[in-house]
């Protein structure tokens, strides 16, 4: 059979027919998650990519992927996605108030996205260092519209602020390459797994803190599960003309298991905050988090369990510091 090509719309024509949308909804529905769509990127053609090094940090050189030389093939048949709860711990977020975001499962993540923010309100990933890592180089692609959602947000759609912001990953392509592999990685490259975020905030301190968690974390305790996610004030700013809702600031909270307890840490950081600073800076509680974003995260665990979670544990190495890979792209 021939290779197919490393492009959405070929991973599309190849695998969406009837039959088989029909074939992974009865799969879906047999895991439990019937309301989930699974990972389906654009079928609108994929300009040129490139690959880069798995060290360079996410969102560097972003708004020059269209000048970039083509892509390589991707392998025969991609990774069919998995329940949402592969990526999960404690439950799917609920919100507090108001209607819950749509969850799209892919390979290696799922998000909580939002139609009216035009973003992703959470994404959730499981790294477990037992299964193995990957090797390979950082796919640099230009991000594909999903066309599981209604808003289909485009690549193009962040060139009138792109002085300021960077197509932020919410699931970093880093840490789901490591432990899923390149076509995992891939799907990062998708607007419904982006935010609009402040560039040096992208490419400094908030990649050192993906590596943080994808590295450093995972050496020390195995197995980690993430949530990362914006937090918007009342009234937030747009991209405009498409109008996708720029955050005030990033949330990020982390699980692992200490003897079958969970474990659980809080960031927190402001569209501004940029180079090397030490991770105790952005440490907060999980009830400021739920606050700020109104999602009850980990509702399976009662508040009992969630306060006992949250107590200091020093495998977190909050005293450490977040050194950037490389300097922001805006930077003078």
């Amino acid at each position: 059979m021939k290779s197919c090509p490393r492009r959405w719309d070929a991973l599309i024509s190849r695998f969406a027919t009837p039959l088989t949308v029909a074939v992974l909804l009865s799969v879906a529905a047999a895991c439990g998650c019937s309301t989930a769509r699974h990972a389906k990127p654009s079928e609108a053609p994929s300009p040129p990519g490139m690959a880069a090094e798995i060290g360079e940090p996410a969102g560097v050189s972003d708004f020059e992927l269209e000048a970039s030389p083509k892509r390589d093939a991707l392998p025969e048949a991609p990774v069919l996605a998995a329940s949402v709860s592969k990526h999960l711990f404690g439950g799917i977020p609920a919100r507090l108030q108001g209607d819950n975001p749509e969850v799209l499962v892919n390979t290696g993540y799922a998000v909580g996205y939002s139609e009216s923010a035009k973003d992703p309100l959470w994404a959730a990933y499981h790294l477990d260092l037992k299964k193995g890592t990957h090797q390979g180089t950082r796919p640099k692609v230009k991000f594909a519209t999903d066309d599981r959602t209604t808003a289909k947000v485009k690549d193009g759609d962040y060139k009138p602020r792109s002085g300021e912001f960077d197509r932020g990953h919410m699931a970093p392509d880093h840490a789901i390459l490591k432990f899923y592999g390149v076509d995992a990685a891939l799907e990062t490259f998708t607007m419904s797994n982006v935010c609009p975020q402040n560039a040096c905030l992208n490419e400094e301190t908030w990649e050192a803190w993906e590596k943080e968690v994808a590295d450093v974390y995972t050496a020390e305790v195995q197995e980690v599960w993430v949530i990362t996610g914006p937090i918007f004030r009342d009234h937030p700013d747009h991209v405009d003309p498409v109008g996708v809702a720029v955050p005030d600031a990033f949330f990020s909270i982390v699980v692992h298991l200490d003897a079958g307890q969970p474990r659980i840490l809080c960031v927190k950081m402001a569209q501004g905050v940029q180079g090397k600073h030490l991770l105790s800076e952005f440490v907060v509680g999980l009830d400021e988090v739920e606050n700020a974003t109104g999602f009850n995260f980990f509702p399976n665990l009662t508040p009992a369990q969630k306060a006992q979670a949250t107590v200091t544990d020093a495998h977190w190495q909050t005293g450490a510091n977040l050194i950037p890979t490389f300097h922001c792209r805006l930077a003078h």
